[in-house]
């Protein structure tokens, strides 16, 4: 009996928004707690006629039979309430992940899925063995599945810009804040290790993060120690950091 007793706190909390039925839900809740609230007036009752019971000749077998047989009928309902609670909470909460997932979606993956990268789009591209540099899409060659990419150093006059054909397994995404908001990106953590373009470069390297972007600044940045820097610390746009993961597939 006793491990009904924290249902009343559950009904009286907040349920929070979501695409499932909460009226229902919170319906559900309610009954809940009033069959509980049922339930357990029955079973003092019951207790307090088994008492007098002991004592009294006159109470008979059939108003204990009446009373117990109550309480188990009032148990039997306060279950079925509590299983269809669980249900609905169930629904709720794989809504909820589904919405997580959603809003922090794999943006840097799309080798092996039927996305494709749009021309003029922003990738980090390996050019070579370990060397990971900032290109732009020109075009995708679907006959020899490769990518047309330029290098997108803008120091460097556009004619003379290198050009590279790259397999997708060595490119890897950079979409816009447009296309997603730092608010449904991933947020590195502090100490995690990532993929980043080294400020005044183009090039990207391993490095920790110190802190992440404050995701109501318009262009958040990340503040970022790179490896063998001497333990220096750079501000990153967002926008040009990846997960490391995705280099040690290459």
């Amino acid at each position: 009996w006793a491990r009904h007793k924290s249902v009343g706190a559950i009904v009286r909390k907040r349920m929070p928004q979501s695409s499932v039925d909460q009226k229902e839900l919170r319906k559900s809740f309610r009954e809940l707690h009033q069959k509980r609230m049922s339930q357990a007036k029955d079973f003092d009752d019951l207790q307090k006629f088994c008492e007098k019971f002991k004592g009294d000749s006159k109470a008979t077998t059939r108003a204990f039979l009446k009373r117990y047989l109550r309480c188990m009928q009032t148990s039997s309902e306060e279950v079925t309430l509590a299983q269809t609670c669980l249900q609905g909470l169930t629904r709720y909460v794989e809504h909820r992940i589904e919405k997580v997932y959603q809003n922090h979606a794999d943006i840097w993956t799309h080798a092996g899925t039927e996305r494709k990268l749009a021309p003029e789009s922003k990738v980090a591209a390996m050019t070579s063995e370990n060397l990971w540099v900032l290109v732009s899409v020109h075009s995708y060659i679907p006959q020899r599945d490769r990518y047309h990419v330029i290098d997108a150093d803008t120091q460097q006059a556009m004619e003379t810009r290198k050009h590279y054909k790259l397999e997708p397994s060595k490119l890897i995404p950079l979409p816009s804040f447009k296309e997603y908001p730092i608010t449904k990106r991933r947020i590195f953590k502090p100490d995690e290790w990532v993929f980043a373009m080294y400020p005044g470069t183009t090039a990207f390297y391993r490095a920790r993060v110190i802190s992440a972007p404050n995701r109501k600044d318009p262009a958040p940045k990340y503040t970022l120690e790179f490896a063998d820097d001497n333990n220096k610390k750079c501000q990153v746009d967002a926008l040009f950091v990846a997960p490391l993961s995705l280099t040690e597939k290459v």
